[in-house]
């Protein structure tokens, strides 16, 4: 089994398109899952013609005061480091949107006032595809914590067997990003040849070296104006594995939501792509 993160800096570089064409690509024998871990915005349903199969609803740890139970001692108050829990004599507030669960504020109550419940953040469908299988997390409106409905997400992959998992990673560099990078056997970080791209790529292999991963680059909509990531590329000694050729023929045919395999060129940059990361992971499907 092989875990691969695609990530990006920002959004638009071509991250989910990516995903999509080496899962077609390397799919055999429902061998493959994208794991779409975008869970503010996941869309690589969008691009796939997919039957659901199954939907659970996700929750996450929030801490619940027991009135009853509550002698106004007030050790609580001052323990969470969220402020998610305020204590004023003779009742205690507790904010949902900002508790993480942890527990501590249940660890220090001495009368047991206070103690883990559960809140819904999102929704986990899993989709079937012609050649793969997709899973989804979706992060319910309102809800300010992505990464434990990532976390479920990923732990929700693992229950099913298959070769290859291709975690398509939320943009950016924060938080949720270095999260869908995170215990994976390759991270491919897909940038473009601007001065955004550019930006965007220093800080996210800044996240992938936080959690000790040596990313492989691929540069979208590749054309003459490459020079500076090139040369950002060998200071760093980062392996550039692919350059996916700049095609207006492919941005209509994703504007369609369709696949850009169908346009030859950028055909021809994907198949290298993934025969050089068959390559890596010895992949003898």
């Amino acid at each position: 089994m092989t875990k691969i993160s695609v990530a990006s800096g920002k959004g638009g570089t071509g991250k989910t398109t990516l995903s999509l064409a080496l899962a077609e690509l390397m799919s055999s024998g429902g061998s493959v899952e994208i794991v779409d871990l975008d869970v503010e915005e996941p869309d690589v349903e969008l691009f796939v013609e997919s039957t659901k199969i199954k939907q659970e609803v996700v929750y996450a740890p929030v801490s619940v005061w027991k009135e009853s139970s509550c002698t106004s001692c007030g050790l609580c108050s001052g323990t969470c480091a969220n402020h998610a829990l305020v204590y004023f004599p003779g009742t205690v507030m507790i904010f949902p949107e900002m508790c993480k669960g942890c527990g501590h504020c249940v660890y220090h109550c001495p009368t047991d006032a206070l103690a883990l419940g559960k809140k819904r953040i999102g929704e986990i469908t899993r989709f079937s595809a012609e050649h793969f299988s997709l899973l989804e997390g979706r992060l319910d409106i309102g809800v300010e914590q992505p990464v434990p409905m990532i976390l479920a997400t990923k732990k929700e992959s693992q229950t099913k067997q298959k070769e290859l998992f291709i975690f398509d990673a939320p943009p950016g560099s924060s938080c949720p990003s270095q999260e869908a990078m995170k215990d994976v056997d390759m991270i491919i970080l897909v940038t473009e040849p601007t001065p955004f791209g550019l930006h965007d790529l220093q800080k996210v292999y800044e996240t992938a070296l936080s959690i000790e991963q040596k990313p492989l680059i691929v540069i979208n909509r590749d054309t003459d104006e490459s020079n500076a990531i090139e040369e950002w590329c060998k200071e760093e000694n980062l392996e550039i594995i692919a350059r996916i050729p700049h095609s207006l023929a492919a941005a209509k045919l994703y504007a369609r939501g369709l696949s850009v395999l169908g346009v030859p060129e950028v055909r021809a940059g994907y198949e290298t792509l993934a025969e050089d990361i068959k390559r890596r992971i010895s992949w003898n499907q």
